[in-house]
C-alpha cells in the first residue's frame, strides 16, 4: 500500500515540474512590441530600368534610440493602394546582409541573427531587382525584445515607413 502511495507522489511530481517546464515554451497571445523610440528613415532611393527589369537602390538610417535587427520591405504597383503586398526581400541582392526568412538582416553574419546590430545614426545600403514597376515600398523595422528572459523578435509596427513614387 506504502508503494502505491510513493508511486502516485511520484508521477504527480513529475508531472508538475514537466507542465512547468513545458509552459514556457507554449506561444502566448500577447503580442510583441517594440520599445518606443524605434524609428527608421529612407534616405536615398532610386529605381532604375534596364531590358525588363526595375532596380531599386534604397539606404535606410537608424534615426532611433536602439539598435535594430532587420526589416521587412514590401511593395506595391499603385501608390493609392493601402498596403504593400508584394514581398520585395526575395528580390533583393545580399551583399553586407543576410536573409532570415521574409525579413532581411542588417549583420552579414547568420552566427549573430539574434542581436540588434544595427546602431542609430548608422546608414545602410540595399540593392532590389524586380520585373514589377514598383510605385511604393513600406519597411517595417525588426528588433529582438527580451521578454520573460526570452529573445523574441518583434515586428515594429508603429515604427512602419514608407516611400511613394519609387519607379516612374
Amino acid at each position: 500500500m506504502i508503494e502505491y502511495v510513493m508511486l502516485i507522489v511520484i508521477v504527480i511530481s513529475m508531472s508538475s515540474v514537466v507542465y512547468l517546464w513545458l509552459r514556457g515554451y507554449a506561444p502566448t497571445n500577447e503580442e510583441i512590441e517594440c520599445n518606443n523610440g524605434v524609428s527608421i528613415y529612407i534616405s536615398n532611393v532610386n529605381c532604375t530600368k534596364d531590358k525588363n527589369n526595375y532596380t531599386i537602390h534604397l539606404t535606410i538610417k537608424n534615426t532611433g534610440k536602439f539598435n535594430l535587427r532587420g526589416f521587412y520591405i514590401r511593395g506595391t504597383n499603385d501608390t493609392n493602394q493601402q498596403l504593400a503586398a508584394i514581398d520585395l526581400s526575395k528580390k533583393a541582392i545580399i551583399g553586407q546582409s543576410q536573409k532570415s526568412g521574409n525579413e532581411i538582416l542588417f549583420n552579414s553574419s547568420l552566427a549573430h541573427a539574434f542581436t540588434n546590430s544595427f546602431s542609430p545614426q548608422n546608414e545602410m545600403s540595399f540593392t532590389f531587382i524586380t520585373d514589377e514597376k514598383i510605385q511604393k515600398i513600406e519597411i517595417t523595422p525588426t528588433r529582438i525584445e527580451k521578454i520573460n528572459d526570452r529573445d523574441m523578435l518583434a515586428s515594429c509596427q508603429k515604427a512602419i515607413v514608407s516611400e511613394k513614387d519609387i519607379c516612374l
